[in-house]
Parts: C-alpha cells; structure tokens; sequence
C-alpha cells in the first residue's frame, strides 16, 4: 500500500510546474469511494497561483481511519515529506488528515465538507435505499394493474388512449427519477455497505470520539496550530434531496418528476373512484390503494433523504446532500469559514477561492506573485507578545525605510519609500489600539475595545510582529516559522 501511495505522492507535482525551494510541499486527499484525480484540476489551479507543490494521493479508502493515515505515513516518510507539509482533505480526507497529525509533524490542516462529528448517512443509508426501492416497485406494480406493463388488462385502453399521454410521460419520468434515487443511495454514493471505514464515519464511533477527545484537541492545537474547516450548505439541500447527494445537476429536474408524479397518481386514484367505478369494485379499490401507497411513499421522498444525512426528516438541518452542516465544523480553536451552494460531490471542484484563502490568510503561504526572497532573510524590528500600538505610534524598520503606523483614523497602515503598501482598511473606525496578544492574534481594536481587524491566527502563543527592512510585515511563531505577512515591495 505505501508503495503505491509513493507513486500517487509524485504523480501531480511531476505533471505540474517543477517546485522551487520555498514551495510548500501541499498534500490534497480525496474521501470516501473517490480518488486522487478528483482533486487534481483545483490542485493544479492552486499550484499555479500559490508557491505550493501540490500532490494528490490515492487513498485505500475503503480502510479505517488509522489505517489509511498508516499507509499516508509510511509514504510520506520514506518521499521526504518536510515536517511543515500541509494536507488538504475533502470529506473523509479531513478526518485522515487528522489522524495522520497524531503520527508526524505537519505544517497546517485544511478540511472540506469532513464530518468531524460523523455522517448518519453512515448507519441511515441501507434504510434509505429500500425505501427509494420499495417505492420503485409499488409503482411498477401499479402500472402493472392499470394494464400498462407484462400484458394486457381491461384496462389497458384507458392507460394508453392518447388523451393519457401527458400521464404516461409524467409517470415514466417519474420512474426515472426513483430508480436514478435508489442508484444514488445503494451505487453512486456507497458501493458496499460493509466497508470497513463505515463503522468510523458513525456519529460517537470510537475514531470519531478519540479524534475529538480534550486530550487529542489539546495536542492538535499544540501540533496543528494552524488548522481551517471550510463547511458546506448546499442550496436548496431539501429540494430533491437524493440528487443534492451525487446528482446535483439534476436536483430540481427530480424533484419536479416526484411533483408531477403525485398530481398525476392523484388524478388516477380519482378516476378509479365513484362514479367512474361502483365503490365495492375491488378492483378499482385495489388500484386506488396502490396509488394512495406510492403517494404516501413520494410526498416524504425529500424528508427520507434528510433524515439520512442528518437525522432529521424535517429538512430544517442544512446538509451538504451528504452530512450535516454543523458536522463539519473543525472542532476546538480552529477557524471555520461557511460557504452556501456547492454539494458535496462539488466541493472539491468549486473550492478554489475558499482554499486560495485560507492557505494565504490562515497558514501563511505565499503567492506567485510575490517577491521571491525570503520575508524572514532581512532585519527587523518586533511587536512581540502583549505589547500594544496607540494612534501616532509606529514601529519601524532597522534601516528606518519602513514603518508600520496605527494612526488616528483607526487605520493600520505600513509605509515604505513609495508610501503606503499595505492597510487593515479599518479607517474610519475610532482609534482605540493595535495588540500583538498572547495568543499569537494580532488584532485591531477601536476605542470602545471592539475587535475591528484581525490576523486571525490565535492559538499560536509566543508569536511576534517583524517590519522588516524588505518591506515585509511578518507574524512569526515561536520557532520561527511564518504564519502571516503583508506584502514586500
């Protein structure tokens, strides 16, 4: 297994741009029943833009959690992974991102659509496929009893008298759409309900518990200081539910098939009522029941998809077709970023702009674009922990060419030999203070003590502000490593 996920490690940087020095090494993992070409187009935008080099594995995904973090392990060490690699993972990606932070160093996690506190779907599926199936078959034995199907019946000139024909197309459509239902929820989304990484995914699972233990959330923030979850509503999560999960293209095309086809199982249930047919025919009363069957079935067609992925048939708890959004959220001091629109099969392809910043703003890479020098190779001078900034105050650097200013309209603003480079474009507010706190948080704040700008990067005690002479402003850890900058020149 490691030799293969050796190979997968290379695939896309050897296919992408040759990686220079200061390339982070960017490790994308696909989830559940996917593969690393998934993620290879948004890799490959990224990489492009960032100064990242980024691989993407095939995961065995099909394997616990430990198991496949095992396997990534054991590849990353024997390529030379560098303890500041960063792992991106979309769904149960995330998670093995995880559980790969419990067995070497990594320089920051970033999670899409990952159920940190576990999918339903998990446990609820097998019920959900045979519900979408069992309805399939009460309407094939409907249309069997109107004479529609499997031979001929008295009443096989009624069902096919051109007068019928817009029932007709509303009810095949209407077949399509629940066997496209039931393909999503027994083939498109989980091939095999006995896989072995199932038992993981279940909300309280023993992975899932150990994962958000307070000891493990407690070494994760101290390992992982930088860790981001971009989680994921998807739009209109109740409206054709089963194809928000692996259809999403065509989730209101079903959802009006469903519609159509109660209007049109109404109508029959009518017709085959008094006074077309005496009310003891027994016949016309076993096609009416059938009919109000298939209704009863299709008027919770959306509930039954809701209650899979978030136990809840209401559809009042806003999923992403897969798994509830408020599973998503990185657990402990992380920070989490909501997005509304993409489902989940989705994510991966439309995260581009949502991982461009969290990768910049949040764990300190770089772009393209950027000067290629090395914001830390130049003196400078420091804000370090707990010291404060008031309005007319600067801090500047060595060679007195660049100086980080808090002025009076509340603006934080740094000036080289040009003028003005960068801002926290906080002007206007009141002018209160500017602190380099504690927790590694650089933050902004107006008179009243209102929080107005910040760097967003808390839980990295022992940090510290650099201006430097090379035009950069740079937050620092304890150890040297950058985990923000403003721009050089």
């Amino acid at each position: 297994m490691a030799r293969l996920l050796i190979a997968a490690l290379v695939l896309l940087a050897a296919s992408s741009r040759p990686a220079a020095a200061q390339d982070r090494v960017t490790v994308f993992l696909h989830g559940f029943n996917s593969n690393g070409a998934s993620w290879y187009a948004t890799a490959s935008r990224l990489g492009a833009r960032l100064r990242i080099a980024p691989t993407a594995p095939n995961l065995p995904w099909h394997l616990p959690f430990d198991q496949q973090a095992s396997g990534l392990h054991q590849a990353a060490s024997a390529a030379g992974a560098p303890p500041d690699t960063v792992v991106v993972g979309h769904s149960n990606g995330g998670l093995i991102a995880r559980q790969l932070s419990t067995k070497r160093p990594l320089g920051g996690i970033v999670t899409l659509g990952s159920p940190h506190a576990g999918a339903p779907l998990a446990r609820n599926i097998q019920a959900a496929g045979v519900h979408y199936l069992v309805t399939g078959q009460k309407l094939g034995l409907l249309l069997y009893m109107l004479g529609a199907s499997n031979g001929t019946n008295q009443f096989s000139g009624i069902w096919f008298s051109p007068g019928l024909a817009p029932l007709r197309a509303a009810i095949a459509t209407l077949g399509l759409a629940l066997e496209s239902s039931t393909a999503i929820a027994r083939e498109a989304l989980f091939v095999s309900t006995s896989v072995p990484v199932l038992s993981d995914m279940v909300p309280g699972s023993p992975a899932l518990s150990a994962l958000n233990s307070a000891s493990n959330l407690a070494r994760e923030r101290a390992a992982v200081p930088r860790r981001v979850g971009l989680v994921y509503a998807a739009r209109d999560w109740w409206i054709g539910a089963p194809f928000v999960a692996a259809q999403p293209e065509y989730q209101y095309w079903g959802n009006a098939a469903v519609g159509s086809g109660i209007a049109f199982l109404g109508y029959i249930r009518a017709y085959f009522d008094y006074p077309n047919f005496a009310p003891w025919d027994p016949v016309a009363t076993s096609i009416r029941n059938q009919a109000a069957s298939v209704i009863a079935d299709l008027l919770i067609y959306n509930s039954v998809w809701c209650w899979a992925t978030s136990d809840d048939p209401s559809c009042s708890t806003s999923t992403d077709g897969v798994g509830p959004t408020s599973s998503q959220y990185f657990p402990g001091d992380a920070t989490n970023v909501g997005y509304y629109g993409p489902a989940h099969l989705r994510e991966k392809d439309l995260a581009e702009d949502g991982l461009f910043d969290a990768l910049t703003r949040h764990l300190g890479i770089r772009t393209r674009g950027e000067p290629t020098g090395n914001p830390g190779g130049s003196p400078a001078s420091t804000l370090t922990a707990g010291e404060r900034l008031y309005a007319g105050q600067n801090v500047w650097s060595p060679n007195g060419q660049v100086s980080l200013r808090y002025q009076s309209d509340g603006n934080l603003v740094l000036y080289g030999p040009q003028g003005p480079a960068w801002s926290s474009a906080t002007h206007g507010t009141s002018a209160g203070y500017v602190e380099m706190q504690q927790d590694g948080n650089l933050v902004v704040y107006d008179a009243a003590g209102h929080p107005v700008w910040a760097t967003d990067t808390s839980g990295i005690p022992g940090a510290e502000l650099r201006v430097q002479d090379d035009g950069y402003i740079v937050l620092y850890d304890a150890g040297g490593t950058v985990v923000w900058h403003g721009p050089g020149w």
